[in-house]
């Protein structure tokens, strides 16, 4: 059976060291997807929850985005720190 996108993304998270696991371009792709999501959920909330309401809502989405946006900017750039080291 095929994995799903979420156990495909689950794949990219933290592994409780602090380290991010993004290995492949397609998990990379996946984060970008997922942080798309959640702006687009972001974005929606707005329209329909009052101001305090979407502060709290949106705190731990927001969070959550900027893991992410961290993850594939290591991810990115791991061949150029590489680089520099050698």
């Amino acid at each position: 059976m095929a994995q799903t996108v979420f156990e495909k993304l689950s794949k990219t998270r933290y592994c409780g060291i602090g380290v991010a696991v993004i290995q492949t371009d397609e998990q990379m792709l996946l984060a970008q997807q997922c942080i798309g999501n959640l702006r687009t959920i972001l974005l929606e909330a707005r329209k329909v929850h009052s101001r305090q309401d979407y502060a709290r809502m949106a705190e731990p989405i927001l969070l959550e985005v900027q893991q992410r946006e961290q993850e594939i900017l290591e991810y990115l750039s791991r061949d150029l720190e590489q680089s520099v080291a050698s």
